[in-house]
Protein backbone atom coordinates (compact mmCIF):
# COMPACT_ATOMS: atom_id res chain seq x y z
CA UNK A 1 0.00 0.00 0.00
CA UNK A 2 1.60 3.31 -1.08
CA UNK A 3 2.26 6.10 1.40
CA UNK A 4 1.74 3.81 4.39
CA UNK A 5 2.93 6.33 6.97
CA UNK A 6 0.67 9.06 5.60
CA UNK A 7 -2.34 6.71 5.65
CA UNK A 8 -1.66 5.87 9.26
CA UNK A 9 -2.23 9.50 10.26
CA UNK A 10 -4.63 10.79 7.61
CA UNK A 11 -6.27 8.63 4.97
CA UNK A 12 -7.60 11.72 3.18
CA UNK A 13 -4.08 13.15 2.79
CA UNK A 14 -2.86 9.94 1.10
CA UNK A 15 -5.75 10.11 -1.37
CA UNK A 16 -5.87 13.89 -1.86
CA UNK A 17 -5.89 14.58 -5.62
CA UNK A 18 -4.66 18.16 -5.05
CA UNK A 19 -1.28 16.87 -3.79
CA UNK A 20 1.23 15.53 -6.29
CA UNK A 21 2.60 11.99 -6.01
CA UNK A 22 6.07 13.47 -5.56
CA UNK A 23 4.95 15.53 -2.56
CA UNK A 24 3.14 12.53 -1.08
CA UNK A 25 6.39 10.58 -1.30
CA UNK A 26 8.27 13.39 0.43
CA UNK A 27 5.66 13.68 3.20
CA UNK A 28 5.67 9.92 3.68
CA UNK A 29 9.41 10.10 4.33
CA UNK A 30 8.83 13.01 6.70
CA UNK A 31 6.35 11.01 8.80
CA UNK A 32 8.60 7.95 8.79
CA UNK A 33 11.46 10.12 10.06
CA UNK A 34 9.37 11.79 12.78
CA UNK A 35 7.96 8.43 13.94
CA UNK A 36 11.49 7.41 14.83
CA UNK A 37 12.06 10.61 16.78
CA UNK A 38 10.33 12.02 19.84
CA UNK A 39 7.22 13.38 18.10
CA UNK A 40 3.99 12.01 19.56
CA UNK A 41 1.26 10.28 17.56
CA UNK A 42 -1.21 13.07 18.26
CA UNK A 43 1.17 15.75 17.00
CA UNK A 44 1.87 13.81 13.80
CA UNK A 45 -1.87 13.50 13.26
CA UNK A 46 -2.08 17.29 13.53
CA UNK A 47 0.70 17.74 10.96
CA UNK A 48 -1.06 15.40 8.53
CA UNK A 49 -4.37 17.22 8.93
CA UNK A 50 -2.73 20.59 8.24
CA UNK A 51 -0.88 19.38 5.14
CA UNK A 52 -4.19 17.99 3.89
CA UNK A 53 -5.79 21.43 4.34
CA UNK A 54 -2.87 23.12 2.54
CA UNK A 55 -2.72 20.63 -0.34
CA UNK A 56 -4.56 22.77 -2.90
CA UNK A 57 -2.19 25.69 -2.15
CA UNK A 58 1.00 23.62 -2.57
CA UNK A 59 1.79 23.70 -6.31
CA UNK A 60 5.58 23.27 -5.92
CA UNK A 61 7.82 20.35 -4.87
CA UNK A 62 8.03 20.45 -1.08
CA UNK A 63 11.67 19.33 -1.08
CA UNK A 64 12.74 21.85 -3.76
CA UNK A 65 10.92 25.11 -3.01
CA UNK A 66 12.04 28.57 -3.94
CA UNK A 67 11.85 31.48 -1.54
CA UNK A 68 8.96 32.84 -3.60
CA UNK A 69 7.05 29.53 -3.31
CA UNK A 70 7.07 29.65 0.48
CA UNK A 71 6.30 33.36 0.60
CA UNK A 72 3.24 32.81 -1.65
CA UNK A 73 2.09 29.93 0.60
CA UNK A 74 2.56 32.13 3.67
CA UNK A 75 0.55 34.87 1.98
CA UNK A 76 -2.26 32.41 1.18
CA UNK A 77 -2.49 31.47 4.87
CA UNK A 78 -2.31 35.02 6.18
CA UNK A 79 -4.83 36.38 3.66
CA UNK A 80 -7.50 33.71 4.15
CA UNK A 81 -6.92 31.96 0.82
CA UNK A 82 -6.80 28.59 2.60
CA UNK A 83 -10.37 27.34 2.95
CA UNK A 84 -11.69 24.83 5.46
CA UNK A 85 -12.27 21.44 3.83
CA UNK A 86 -15.68 21.29 5.52
CA UNK A 87 -16.72 24.34 3.50
CA UNK A 88 -17.43 26.42 6.60
CA UNK A 89 -15.14 29.32 5.72
CA UNK A 90 -11.56 30.27 6.56
CA UNK A 91 -9.30 29.45 9.48
CA UNK A 92 -8.93 31.52 12.63
CA UNK A 93 -5.74 33.04 13.99
CA UNK A 94 -4.83 30.07 16.18
CA UNK A 95 -5.12 27.69 13.20
CA UNK A 96 -3.02 30.00 11.06
CA UNK A 97 -0.32 29.98 13.69
CA UNK A 98 -0.42 26.17 13.71
CA UNK A 99 0.00 26.08 9.92
CA UNK A 100 3.20 28.09 10.22
CA UNK A 101 4.43 25.86 13.03
CA UNK A 102 3.92 22.79 10.82
CA UNK A 103 5.74 24.33 7.87
CA UNK A 104 8.69 25.43 10.01
CA UNK A 105 8.94 21.99 11.65
CA UNK A 106 9.03 20.37 8.22
CA UNK A 107 11.82 22.61 6.90
CA UNK A 108 13.81 23.01 10.13
CA UNK A 109 13.74 19.39 11.30
CA UNK A 110 13.37 17.38 8.09
CA UNK A 111 14.78 19.40 5.17
CA UNK A 112 17.30 20.97 7.60
CA UNK A 113 20.42 22.89 6.71
CA UNK A 114 22.21 22.57 3.39
CA UNK A 115 24.23 19.37 3.25
CA UNK A 116 22.36 17.70 6.15
CA UNK A 117 18.71 17.09 5.46
CA UNK A 118 16.39 15.23 3.10
CA UNK A 119 17.54 17.36 0.17
CA UNK A 120 21.13 18.30 0.87
CA UNK A 121 21.03 21.03 -1.77
CA UNK A 122 18.39 23.04 0.11
CA UNK A 123 18.85 25.15 3.23
CA UNK A 124 15.40 24.66 4.77
CA UNK A 125 16.09 26.70 7.88
CA UNK A 126 17.05 29.76 5.84
CA UNK A 127 13.97 29.44 3.62
CA UNK A 128 11.51 29.72 6.50
CA UNK A 129 13.37 32.03 8.86
CA UNK A 130 11.54 35.14 7.62
CA UNK A 131 8.02 33.83 7.13
CA UNK A 132 5.68 34.55 10.05
CA UNK A 133 2.01 34.30 10.83
CA UNK A 134 0.36 37.70 10.45
CA UNK A 135 -2.05 37.21 13.33
CA UNK A 136 -3.08 38.85 16.55
CA UNK A 137 -4.10 36.05 18.88
CA UNK A 138 -5.76 38.50 21.26
CA UNK A 139 -8.42 39.07 18.58
CA UNK A 140 -9.33 35.38 18.79
CA UNK A 141 -11.30 35.94 21.99
CA UNK A 142 -14.41 38.04 21.64
CA UNK A 143 -15.65 38.52 25.20
CA UNK A 144 -19.13 39.31 23.91
CA UNK A 145 -19.32 35.70 22.67
CA UNK A 146 -18.02 34.12 25.87
CA UNK A 147 -20.90 33.12 28.19
CA UNK A 148 -21.09 34.41 31.74
CA UNK A 149 -21.90 31.92 34.53
CA UNK A 150 -25.49 33.22 34.57
CA UNK A 151 -25.79 32.51 30.84
CA UNK A 152 -24.34 29.02 31.31
CA UNK A 153 -27.07 28.40 33.88
CA UNK A 154 -29.82 29.50 31.48
CA UNK A 155 -28.44 27.35 28.68
CA UNK A 156 -28.24 24.31 30.98
CA UNK A 157 -31.79 24.88 32.18
CA UNK A 158 -32.95 24.95 28.55
CA UNK A 159 -31.75 21.37 27.93
CA UNK A 160 -34.52 18.86 27.25
CA UNK A 161 -32.75 15.83 28.71
CA UNK A 162 -30.44 14.93 31.57
CA UNK A 163 -27.75 13.96 29.07
CA UNK A 164 -27.81 17.37 27.37
CA UNK A 165 -27.83 19.21 30.69
CA UNK A 166 -24.80 17.19 31.79
CA UNK A 167 -23.03 18.04 28.53
CA UNK A 168 -23.48 21.77 29.20
CA UNK A 169 -22.46 21.82 32.87
CA UNK A 170 -19.83 19.07 32.70
CA UNK A 171 -18.25 20.57 29.58
CA UNK A 172 -18.16 24.03 31.13
CA UNK A 173 -16.86 22.87 34.52
CA UNK A 174 -14.04 20.86 32.89
CA UNK A 175 -13.04 23.41 30.26
CA UNK A 176 -11.63 20.48 28.32
CA UNK A 177 -10.86 20.27 24.63
CA UNK A 178 -13.92 18.87 22.81
CA UNK A 179 -11.89 15.87 21.64
CA UNK A 180 -11.02 14.99 25.25
CA UNK A 181 -14.72 14.36 25.99
CA UNK A 182 -16.35 13.37 22.70
CA UNK A 183 -15.44 10.99 19.92
CA UNK A 184 -13.71 12.46 16.89
CA UNK A 185 -12.65 11.08 13.53
CA UNK A 186 -9.93 8.45 13.69
CA UNK A 187 -7.60 10.76 11.79
CA UNK A 188 -7.92 13.27 14.65
CA UNK A 189 -5.59 13.36 17.61
CA UNK A 190 -8.34 12.19 20.00
CA UNK A 191 -9.89 9.00 18.51
CA UNK A 192 -11.32 7.79 21.85
CA UNK A 193 -14.10 9.56 23.78
CA UNK A 194 -14.19 9.96 27.56
CA UNK A 195 -15.39 6.73 29.21
CA UNK A 196 -17.02 6.05 32.55
CA UNK A 197 -13.85 4.35 33.79
CA UNK A 198 -12.19 7.78 33.51
CA UNK A 199 -14.60 9.22 36.12
CA UNK A 200 -14.39 8.25 39.79
CA UNK A 201 -17.01 9.19 42.39
CA UNK A 202 -15.96 9.23 46.03
CA UNK A 203 -18.10 10.81 48.73
CA UNK A 204 -18.72 14.33 47.42
CA UNK A 205 -15.87 14.42 44.95
CA UNK A 206 -15.65 13.56 41.26
CA UNK A 207 -12.23 12.83 39.77
CA UNK A 208 -11.95 13.01 35.97
CA UNK A 209 -8.90 11.73 34.06
CA UNK A 210 -8.44 13.36 30.65
CA UNK A 211 -6.10 12.40 27.82
CA UNK A 212 -4.83 15.54 26.10
CA UNK A 213 -2.05 16.80 23.87
CA UNK A 214 0.32 17.04 26.83
CA UNK A 215 -0.57 13.61 28.23
CA UNK A 216 -2.95 12.58 30.98
CA UNK A 217 -4.17 14.96 33.64
CA UNK A 218 -6.68 14.69 36.47
CA UNK A 219 -9.12 17.43 37.46
CA UNK A 220 -11.80 17.51 40.15
CA UNK A 221 -14.76 19.62 38.97
CA UNK A 222 -17.35 19.58 41.73
CA UNK A 223 -19.99 21.74 40.09
CA UNK A 224 -21.32 18.97 37.84
CA UNK A 225 -20.83 16.06 40.25
CA UNK A 226 -24.48 15.50 41.37
CA UNK A 227 -25.74 15.63 37.78
CA UNK A 228 -23.05 13.28 36.46
CA UNK A 229 -23.71 10.84 39.29
CA UNK A 230 -27.43 10.97 38.42
CA UNK A 231 -26.59 10.25 34.76
CA UNK A 232 -24.41 7.31 35.79
CA UNK A 233 -27.16 5.83 37.94
CA UNK A 234 -29.69 6.33 35.15
CA UNK A 235 -27.49 4.76 32.46
CA UNK A 236 -26.06 1.98 34.68
CA UNK A 237 -23.27 1.56 32.10
CA UNK A 238 -20.24 -0.67 31.82
CA UNK A 239 -17.12 1.27 32.75
CA UNK A 240 -15.73 0.89 29.22
CA UNK A 241 -18.75 2.63 27.68
CA UNK A 242 -18.49 6.25 26.48
CA UNK A 243 -19.98 8.80 28.87
CA UNK A 244 -22.10 10.57 26.25
CA UNK A 245 -24.00 8.52 23.65
CA UNK A 246 -26.84 9.03 21.21
CA UNK A 247 -30.21 8.59 22.86
CA UNK A 248 -31.57 6.31 20.12
CA UNK A 249 -29.80 3.01 19.22
CA UNK A 250 -28.40 2.51 15.71
CA UNK A 251 -28.05 -0.63 13.60
CA UNK A 252 -24.61 -2.26 13.31
CA UNK A 253 -23.31 -5.15 11.23
CA UNK A 254 -23.30 -8.40 13.27
CA UNK A 255 -20.08 -9.49 11.54
CA UNK A 256 -18.04 -6.28 11.57
CA UNK A 257 -19.46 -5.18 14.96
CA UNK A 258 -18.35 -1.53 14.65
CA UNK A 259 -19.70 -0.74 11.17
CA UNK A 260 -23.06 1.02 11.11
CA UNK A 261 -25.42 -0.33 8.46
CA UNK A 262 -28.03 1.69 6.59
CA UNK A 263 -31.11 0.73 4.59
CA UNK A 264 -30.77 0.02 0.90
CA UNK A 265 -31.31 3.33 -1.01
CA UNK A 266 -34.57 2.22 -2.59
CA UNK A 267 -36.00 1.23 0.82
CA UNK A 268 -35.29 4.36 2.85
CA UNK A 269 -38.96 5.35 2.83
CA UNK A 270 -40.12 1.89 3.96
CA UNK A 271 -41.29 1.15 7.48
CA UNK A 272 -38.24 0.13 9.50
CA UNK A 273 -39.70 -3.35 9.97
CA UNK A 274 -39.58 -3.92 6.18
CA UNK A 275 -36.22 -2.37 5.46
CA UNK A 276 -33.23 -4.46 4.43
CA UNK A 277 -29.75 -3.37 5.48
CA UNK A 278 -26.38 -3.93 3.85
CA UNK A 279 -22.86 -3.57 5.24
CA UNK A 280 -20.58 -1.65 2.90
CA UNK A 281 -17.56 -3.32 4.47
CA UNK A 282 -18.26 -7.09 4.38
CA UNK A 283 -21.42 -7.24 2.26
CA UNK A 284 -23.68 -8.64 5.01
CA UNK A 285 -27.39 -8.20 4.35
CA UNK A 286 -30.23 -8.53 6.82
CA UNK A 287 -33.29 -6.99 8.43
CA UNK A 288 -33.73 -4.52 11.25
CA UNK A 289 -34.05 -7.43 13.69
CA UNK A 290 -30.85 -9.12 12.47
CA UNK A 291 -28.66 -6.07 13.07
CA UNK A 292 -26.94 -5.34 16.36
CA UNK A 293 -28.54 -2.47 18.29
CA UNK A 294 -26.14 -0.08 19.95
CA UNK A 295 -26.07 3.57 20.89
CA UNK A 296 -23.23 5.37 19.16
CA UNK A 297 -20.84 7.61 21.09
CA UNK A 298 -21.46 11.29 20.50
CA UNK A 299 -18.84 13.09 18.46
CA UNK A 300 -17.76 16.71 18.65
CA UNK A 301 -20.23 17.70 15.93
CA UNK A 302 -23.11 16.13 17.90
CA UNK A 303 -22.05 18.14 20.95
CA UNK A 304 -21.98 21.30 18.83
CA UNK A 305 -25.56 20.67 17.73
CA UNK A 306 -26.74 20.07 21.32
CA UNK A 307 -25.07 23.28 22.44
CA UNK A 308 -26.58 25.28 19.55
CA UNK A 309 -30.11 24.03 20.30
CA UNK A 310 -29.81 24.81 24.02
CA UNK A 311 -28.43 28.30 23.36
CA UNK A 312 -31.30 29.00 20.95
CA UNK A 313 -33.92 27.82 23.46
CA UNK A 314 -32.31 29.73 26.32
CA UNK A 315 -33.00 33.07 24.58
CA UNK A 316 -29.70 34.47 25.86
CA UNK A 317 -28.19 36.54 23.04
CA UNK A 318 -27.73 36.04 19.34
CA UNK A 319 -24.00 36.72 19.64
CA UNK A 320 -23.26 33.97 22.18
CA UNK A 321 -20.73 31.35 21.03
CA UNK A 322 -22.19 27.96 20.13
CA UNK A 323 -18.95 26.03 19.60
CA UNK A 324 -17.72 23.74 22.42
CA UNK A 325 -14.22 25.25 22.31
CA UNK A 326 -15.48 28.77 23.01
CA UNK A 327 -18.46 27.93 25.21
CA UNK A 328 -16.63 25.40 27.40
CA UNK A 329 -12.87 25.83 27.22
CA UNK A 330 -12.36 29.54 26.54
CA UNK A 331 -15.21 30.52 28.83
CA UNK A 332 -13.81 28.46 31.71
CA UNK A 333 -10.30 29.81 31.10
CA UNK A 334 -11.60 33.38 31.20
CA UNK A 335 -13.59 32.56 34.33
CA UNK A 336 -10.68 31.07 36.30
CA UNK A 337 -8.34 33.84 35.15
CA UNK A 338 -10.80 36.51 36.23
CA UNK A 339 -11.06 34.87 39.64
CA UNK A 340 -7.34 35.13 40.29
CA UNK A 341 -6.10 31.62 39.60
CA UNK A 342 -2.35 31.40 39.01
CA UNK A 343 -0.62 30.18 35.87
CA UNK A 344 0.40 26.84 37.44
CA UNK A 345 -3.23 26.13 38.30
CA UNK A 346 -4.32 27.03 34.75
CA UNK A 347 -1.68 24.79 33.16
CA UNK A 348 -2.69 21.86 35.33
CA UNK A 349 -6.43 22.35 34.82
CA UNK A 350 -6.43 22.93 31.04
CA UNK A 351 -3.47 20.73 30.10
CA UNK A 352 -1.30 23.49 28.65
CA UNK A 353 2.40 22.77 28.13
CA UNK A 354 5.06 24.58 30.12
CA UNK A 355 6.11 26.50 27.02
CA UNK A 356 2.54 27.59 26.21
CA UNK A 357 1.77 31.28 26.61
CA UNK A 358 -1.98 30.60 26.95
CA UNK A 359 -2.15 31.11 30.76
CA UNK A 360 -0.45 34.50 30.65
CA UNK A 361 -2.54 35.50 27.65
CA UNK A 362 -5.84 34.73 29.42
CA UNK A 363 -4.72 36.44 32.62
CA UNK A 364 -3.68 39.55 30.71
CA UNK A 365 -6.91 39.52 28.71
CA UNK A 366 -9.11 39.27 31.78
CA UNK A 367 -7.14 41.43 34.20
CA UNK A 368 -8.75 44.72 33.27
CA UNK A 369 -11.75 43.68 31.21
CA UNK A 370 -13.44 41.45 33.75
CA UNK A 371 -12.14 42.76 37.06
CA UNK A 372 -14.97 45.23 37.49
CA UNK A 373 -17.55 42.63 36.53
CA UNK A 374 -16.15 40.15 39.03
CA UNK A 375 -16.32 42.76 41.77
CA UNK A 376 -19.94 43.52 40.92
CA UNK A 377 -20.87 39.84 40.84
CA UNK A 378 -19.00 38.59 43.85
CA UNK A 379 -17.99 41.55 45.96
CA UNK A 380 -14.47 42.66 46.75
CA UNK A 381 -13.61 39.61 48.86
CA UNK A 382 -14.07 35.97 47.93
CA UNK A 383 -14.19 33.10 50.39
CA UNK A 384 -12.04 30.11 49.47
CA UNK A 385 -15.12 27.92 48.99
CA UNK A 386 -16.55 30.48 46.58
CA UNK A 387 -13.29 30.48 44.67
CA UNK A 388 -13.51 26.70 44.32
CA UNK A 389 -17.15 26.42 43.34
CA UNK A 390 -17.65 29.66 41.49
CA UNK A 391 -21.10 31.01 40.86
CA UNK A 392 -23.92 30.02 43.21
CA UNK A 393 -25.83 28.41 40.35
CA UNK A 394 -23.04 25.82 40.05
CA UNK A 395 -22.44 25.20 43.74
CA UNK A 396 -23.82 21.84 44.96
CA UNK A 397 -25.25 21.93 48.48
CA UNK A 398 -26.37 19.57 51.19
CA UNK A 399 -30.01 18.60 51.54
CA UNK A 400 -31.21 19.52 55.02
CA UNK A 401 -33.49 16.50 55.11
CA UNK A 402 -31.30 13.58 53.98
CA UNK A 403 -27.77 15.13 53.69
CA UNK A 404 -27.42 14.13 50.02
CA UNK A 405 -25.49 16.50 47.79
CA UNK A 406 -27.95 18.36 45.59
CA UNK A 407 -27.36 20.03 42.23
CA UNK A 408 -28.79 23.57 41.86
CA UNK A 409 -30.19 22.32 38.53
CA UNK A 410 -32.69 20.14 40.41
CA UNK A 411 -36.12 21.23 41.61
CA UNK A 412 -36.13 18.57 44.32
CA UNK A 413 -33.65 16.31 46.11
CA UNK A 414 -33.16 12.99 44.33
CA UNK A 415 -32.50 11.31 47.66
CA UNK A 416 -35.62 12.18 49.65
CA UNK A 417 -37.84 14.08 47.21
CA UNK A 418 -37.86 17.34 49.18
CA UNK A 419 -38.61 20.39 47.03
CA UNK A 420 -35.76 22.88 46.61
CA UNK A 421 -36.64 26.57 46.54
CA UNK A 422 -34.47 29.52 45.51
CA UNK A 423 -33.48 30.36 49.08
CA UNK A 424 -32.23 26.85 49.72
CA UNK A 425 -30.35 26.80 46.42
CA UNK A 426 -28.55 30.03 47.10
CA UNK A 427 -27.81 29.72 50.79
CA UNK A 428 -28.29 26.05 51.71
CA UNK A 429 -30.80 26.97 54.39
CA UNK A 430 -34.12 25.25 55.27
CA UNK A 431 -37.22 26.45 53.48
CA UNK A 432 -38.61 28.53 56.34
CA UNK A 433 -41.60 29.80 54.38
CA UNK A 434 -42.74 26.26 53.56
CA UNK A 435 -42.14 25.07 57.13
CA UNK A 436 -44.11 27.95 58.63
CA UNK A 437 -46.94 27.39 56.14
CA UNK A 438 -47.19 23.68 56.97
CA UNK A 439 -47.16 24.47 60.71
CA UNK A 440 -49.91 27.06 60.23
CA UNK A 441 -52.10 24.61 58.28
CA UNK A 442 -51.45 21.89 60.84
CA UNK A 443 -52.51 24.13 63.74
CA UNK A 444 -55.66 25.27 61.94
CA UNK A 445 -56.66 21.67 61.24
CA UNK A 446 -55.80 20.48 64.75
CA UNK A 447 -53.23 17.99 63.44
CA UNK A 448 -49.81 17.64 64.98
CA UNK A 449 -48.36 16.04 61.87
CA UNK A 450 -49.35 15.04 58.37
CA UNK A 451 -51.14 11.80 59.13
CA UNK A 452 -50.20 8.73 57.17
CA UNK A 453 -46.95 10.08 55.74
CA UNK A 454 -43.56 8.71 56.78
CA UNK A 455 -40.79 10.78 55.09
CA UNK A 456 -38.20 8.00 55.33
CA UNK A 457 -40.54 5.27 54.13
CA UNK A 458 -42.30 7.22 51.38
CA UNK A 459 -39.38 9.28 50.03
CA UNK A 460 -39.14 7.20 46.86
CA UNK A 461 -42.83 7.69 46.13
CA UNK A 462 -42.49 11.43 46.55
CA UNK A 463 -39.44 11.51 44.27
CA UNK A 464 -41.27 9.57 41.55
CA UNK A 465 -44.28 11.88 41.86
CA UNK A 466 -42.07 14.96 41.56
CA UNK A 467 -40.26 13.48 38.54
CA UNK A 468 -43.59 12.89 36.76
CA UNK A 469 -44.84 16.35 37.71
CA UNK A 470 -41.74 18.09 36.33
CA UNK A 471 -41.87 16.08 33.11
CA UNK A 472 -45.50 17.11 32.66
CA UNK A 473 -44.56 20.75 33.29
CA UNK A 474 -41.82 20.58 30.65
CA UNK A 475 -44.23 19.06 28.13
CA UNK A 476 -46.68 21.90 28.74
CA UNK A 477 -43.93 24.49 28.31
CA UNK A 478 -42.77 22.95 25.03
CA UNK A 479 -46.33 22.83 23.68
CA UNK A 480 -47.05 26.44 24.61
CA UNK A 481 -43.72 27.54 23.13
CA UNK A 482 -44.51 25.77 19.87
CA UNK A 483 -47.97 27.31 19.64
CA UNK A 484 -46.98 30.83 20.66
CA UNK A 485 -43.50 31.04 19.16
CA UNK A 486 -42.13 32.31 22.49
CA UNK A 487 -38.84 30.96 23.96
CA UNK A 488 -39.29 28.13 26.47
CA UNK A 489 -37.25 29.92 29.13
CA UNK A 490 -39.50 32.98 28.94
CA UNK A 491 -42.63 30.84 29.34
CA UNK A 492 -41.06 29.04 32.29
CA UNK A 493 -40.17 32.35 33.95
CA UNK A 494 -43.72 33.64 33.51
CA UNK A 495 -45.13 30.41 34.97
CA UNK A 496 -42.81 30.73 37.96
CA UNK A 497 -43.96 34.31 38.60
CA UNK A 498 -47.63 33.26 38.42
CA UNK A 499 -47.00 30.42 40.87
CA UNK A 500 -45.28 32.78 43.30
CA UNK A 501 -48.28 35.11 43.21
CA UNK A 502 -50.68 32.21 43.81
CA UNK A 503 -48.59 30.91 46.71
CA UNK A 504 -48.47 34.35 48.30
CA UNK A 505 -52.28 34.42 48.32
CA UNK A 506 -52.39 30.94 49.91
CA UNK A 507 -49.85 31.88 52.56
Amino acid sequence: MPYKSIRHYNQNLAENPELSDHNKKVLNSFFQKREGGDTGQETLGDYASRFNALASNIDFPLDKPSQDDLEVLAGDINNDRVQRLSGTGTYGDYSKKKFFKTIKTFYNQFIKREGRGYNEEIDGERLVEDIEADVNIEKDINLDEIPTPEQVEKVAQAANSLRDRCIILFGWSLGARPGEIFQTKKTHQYPEPLKWKDIKFKDREMKVTLQGKTGKRTVRPRVAMPLMKQLYNQENPDLDEPVFKHQQPRNFCPKCKDIQVRPKPEQRNYNYEKREYKCKCCGWEGTHHDAIKRRKPMDDDDARQVLRRCVDRAYVTEHLATTPTKFFRKSRACYWSARGRGEDFLRGWFGWAEVSDAPSFYKKQMQETVLQGVREDYGETLEEEEREFGQDFAKPFECENCSEWVSPMWDYCKGCGMEIDDELRAHNKPDRVLTETVDKVAKQSGASKLDGFDPNKDAKTVAEFNEARHKAKNRVIRRVAKESGMPETRIEDEMAEMMKEELQEVI
